[in-house]
């Protein structure tokens, strides 16, 4: 078979995040998998290709450095690869790989929306699938409309790791109502997959997504996620708005300090239009002020509390614009938003300093 190095290496970009050793080249594309996920990237440019089995790595770094057209070639049991006067050759083997039913329904969902939202709420997921919401991003449709007269206007991502709750929504065109609990791999895949649209749809032990170019599989764990809705005040006594880079800069001027005392804590000062930051612990200090513009029907117009500075950090590294901070008391969970961007931080233990 003939490709060119560019056609190759956009497939093997929608297979990267895939933590595999072994790549599978069929006739019909590639197929990479482990025991979370299988993605099937399709191209007729391997229809001389029979099913084989090679080393995901070395393949992916043999590729990456060749340019112009590739040659690739298998022969007894060895794959021949070559691009100019380049030229070489891996063992391959027979595969072994899990094959997967394509459900007979499916929804239709833009993926750019999609891939932003589960972009930015990935970083507050619980790594520990161990853990009740861990392993896992949920996404799901968004209705409005009174009871009985109810429509689906567009979907919303969450991920939580207990401490902290990031959810993000927008409005788009969805033909019907679901609910997907998307684990943290097919999370990363997702990401990795190219075109405008994406059929989504799940069985009793696998999820699936579609588009024109790519397939992915991904095992369903077995979560139940509560109502992130439910933690969210409705009301706060204390607002303000914060310029996202400002707020920004003054995290990374004091984080050389930030010590693991009480969770990587820093105490966050609201006091006449200046936001204090300041480190916690023995062995030095840092702190940065700047300013902020203060809600005039606010309750309370001094706020301070301790807040863990990476998840400070995580936030406004994904966010551009004015940030609203929104607050109760030194004990309560505090909530920030951007652009649509959302979340919900717990208070260090110990309320304010």
């Amino acid at each position: 078979m003939k490709i060119t190095a560019s056609e190759l290496k956009a497939l093997l970009k929608q297979v990267s995040a895939v933590k595999n050793t072994h790549l599978v080249l069929t006739n019909g594309g590639l197929v990479a998998q482990d025991s979370d996920v299988t993605v099937c990237v399709g191209s007729d440019k391997f229809s001389d290709i029979p099913n084989i089995s090679v080393e995901a790595r070395k393949f992916s770094s043999v590729v990456n450095r060749m340019s112009g057209e590739v040659e690739i070639t298998p022969s007894d049991n060895l794959l021949t690869i070559k691009s100019g006067k380049a030229k070489v050759e891996m063992e391959f083997t027979a595969p072994k790989p899990r094959t997967f039913t394509a459900p007979p329904e499916t929804i239709t969902l833009p993926l750019g929306p999609m891939k932003d939202l589960l972009k930015y709420v990935y970083s507050s997921a619980d790594q520990n699938r161990a853990a009740a919401t861990g392993g896992v991003v949920q996404f799901e449709s968004v209705t409005s409309g009174i009871f009985g007269d109810e429509k689906v206007t567009g979907f919303e991502a969450m991920a939580t790791d207990s401490k902290r709750c990031a959810y993000s929504s927008v409005v788009a065109d969805v033909p019907s109502a679901f609910k997907f609990l998307i684990p943290l791999p097919a999370v990363a895949v997702l990401q990795g997959l190219s075109g405008d649209l994406v059929d989504a749809a799940e069985t009793d032990s696998y999820l699936f997504f579609r588009t024109p170019s790519a397939t992915l599989y991904a095992n369903k764990l077995s979560k139940k996620f509560p109502n992130y809705r439910s933690f969210v005040p409705k009301k706060f006594a204390f607002s303000a708005t914060i310029n996202a880079v400002d707020f920004k800069n003054a995290l990374n001027t004091v984080e050389p300090m930030v010590q693991d005392i009480e969770t990587y804590a820093v105490s966050v000062h609201f006091l006449d239009g200046v936001l204090r930051i300041k480190t916690i612990g023995n062995g030095g200090q840092a702190q940065d002020e700047i300013p902020y513009a203060s809600d005039p029907l606010a309750d309370i117009e001094e706020f301070k509390i301790k807040l863990d500075h990476r998840y400070l950090s995580d936030y406004v590294s994904q966010v551009s614009g004015e940030i609203t901070f929104n607050g109760n008391s030194a004990t309560q969970p505090i909530v920030m938003e951007c652009s649509g961007k959302n979340i919900l931080i717990a208070a260090v233990a110990g309320g304010s300093e």
